[in-house]
């Protein structure tokens, strides 16, 4: 089975041509039938623009699975999990929260 190839450092992987960005499996919340994410830790990093940007703009992304420090927050990279269709990107202070809409491919 194909899937995404990534870079360590990156936050996008590659997917059928396209770059994509991923997000982690650790900040998905479940809801009433849908499924949302919340990312708690934006900040001043200069990847935080083109990141958002390329969420906002494909709404397209890469669910992740990775390895957590102590303190739950993501290490790296361990499994590429799905691709999916993403609305309401919306940034609230520190916060990055978008709801899933459409599994596009599996990877697992």
């Amino acid at each position: 089975m194909a899937k995404p190839t990534g870079q360590r450092g990156s936050w996008f992987a590659n997917w059928k041509g396209e770059s994509l960005p991923c997000v982690h499996e650790c900040w998905c919340k479940p809801g009433k039938g849908t499924l949302t994410y919340l990312d708690p830790h934006v900040g001043d990093d200069p990847k935080w623009g083109p990141f958002i940007a390329a969420i906002r703009s494909s709404e397209k992304m890469i669910l992740t699975k990775d390895e957590l420090r102590a303190d739950g927050q993501p290490v790296r990279r361990t499994a590429y999990i799905a691709s999916y269709r993403v609305q309401n990107v919306q940034i609230e202070g520190s916060n990055l929260s978008f709801e899933f809409v459409q599994r596009l491919e599996s990877f697992t």
